[in-house]
C-alpha cells in the first residue's frame, strides 16, 4: 500500500469577511493504483467552493465522503483549515479532520482544533444518527455531450452540497453506444436525501436546464436508508430499466434489487446490454481506467 499526502489545497475565501479555507488530503491506495494529484485537488477545490462558509467539520466530512466513494482509495483523511486573514480573533486557525474508509461513509470523529487559540472544539465519535425522514434515491445521469464527465461531476457536487443531501455512492463511468450514432456516457449515484421525490425531481429539472439540456437526470429508484431493495418512485409509470442504468447501478451496488428483482437478473435480461461498457472507474478524479 502507498500513502500520498496533498496539502494546501485552496478552497477560496469570502470577499465580505476575513476568512480563507484550505484543505489537506491524505490517501492510501494499493501499490498498483495511481491518482492524479492535480485532478484530485481540483475536485476537492470544487466541492469546497460550492460549500464555502459552512462549518469546517461539515466541509471535511463532505469532502471525505465524496472521495471515499471512489474504489481506488483504501482510506482518505481530509483536514479543512479556516484561517483568519488578519489577527482579529482570539485564535488564528480552526481545523477539522475526518477519515473515511473504502465502502464506508465519512467518520465524523472529526478532530477539530484551534491553532494558537484559547479553546478547542470537542471530538465526536461514532456514526451520525439516521433521520427517519431521509431516504435513499438512485439517480441516473446520461449525456451525449463531449464533456459529459465534467457535467456529471458538476451535478454531483451540486447535489451533494445541498442541505439534507449526501452522495453515498458513485458508479463507474460507462460508454453507451447507439444504433443511430448518438453515442453517450452514463453513470448513477446513490443519494441520501431529506427531499421528497417531487422536490428532488424539481431540482434535477433545474440542473437539466442549467446545463442547457446537455445532461439527462432521473430518479430511477428510492428506498429506506441503507436498504438494498429499492423500488420505482411512487406514482412513476412501471417501466423496465435499460442497461445504461442497470450496468452502472450494479457496479456501484452489486447486491441491490429493483422492484423485487436482483439487478444481476434484470441486467441479464436487458436487450441492450451489448451497447454499454465500462469506460473508467476513476472518472470522478479525472483518472483513466
Amino acid at each position: 500500500m502507498t500513502t500520498v499526502d496533498c496539502s494546501g489545497i485552496d478552497l477560496g475565501s469570502n470577499e465580505d469577511d476575513m476568512r480563507v479555507w484550505t484543505a489537506d488530503v491524505s490517501w492510501v491506495i494499493d501499490d498498483d493504483q495511481l491518482v492524479d494529484a492535480e485532478d484530485l485537488a481540483a475536485h476537492v477545490a470544487a466541492i469546497g467552493q460550492m460549500m464555502l462558509g459552512v462549518p469546517v467539520e461539515q466541509l471535511a466530512e463532505r469532502i471525505a465522503a465524496q472521495l471515499a466513494n471512489q474504489s481506488v482509495f483504501r482510506s482518505v483523511t481530509v483536514t479543512v483549515h479556516m484561517h483568519w486573514k488578519a489577527p482579529l480573533r482570539t485564535f488564528e486557525q480552526l481545523s477539522a479532520t475526518v477519515t473515511a474508509n473504502r465502502q464506508s461513509s465519512a467518520n465524523p470523529s472529526a478532530a477539530a482544533a484551534n491553532t494558537g487559540g484559547e479553546e478547542s472544539a470537542s471530538t465526536h465519535d461514532g456514526a451520525l444518527p439516521v433521520d427517519p425522514s431521509y431516504r435513499d434515491a438512485v439517480i441516473s445521469l446520461h449525456s451525449a455531450a463531449l464533456n459529459a464527465e465534467q457535467l456529471f461531476r458538476e451535478v454531483i457536487v451540486t447535489l451533494d452540497s445541498m442541505p439534507g443531501n449526501q452522495v453515498d455512492g458513485i458508479s463507474p463511468l460507462y460508454f453507451v453506444g447507439s444504433l443511430n450514432g448518438t453515442d453517450g456516457h452514463a453513470a448513477v449515484i446513490k443519494l441520501s436525501t431529506a427531499m421528497g421525490v417531487r422536490q428532488l425531481n424539481q431540482v434535477l429539472d433545474a440542473l437539466h436546464t442549467t446545463h442547457e439540456g446537455a445532461v439527462q437526470l432521473s430518479v430511477v429508484a428510492t428506498g429506506k436508508v441503507g436498504d438494498e431493495s429499492l423500488h420505482a418512485p411512487k406514482g412513476a409509470a412501471d417501466h423496465h430499466l435499460g442497461a445504461a442504468v442497470l450496468e452502472p447501478w450494479a457496479a456501484m451496488d452489486p447486491n441491490a434489487s429493483y422492484n423485487g428483482d436482483p439487478l444481476a437478473y434484470l441486467l441479464a435480461m436487458a436487450p441492450d446490454s451489448a451497447q454499454v461498457g465500462v469506460e473508467s472507474e476513476r472518472w470522478v478524479m479525472g483518472g483513466g481506467r
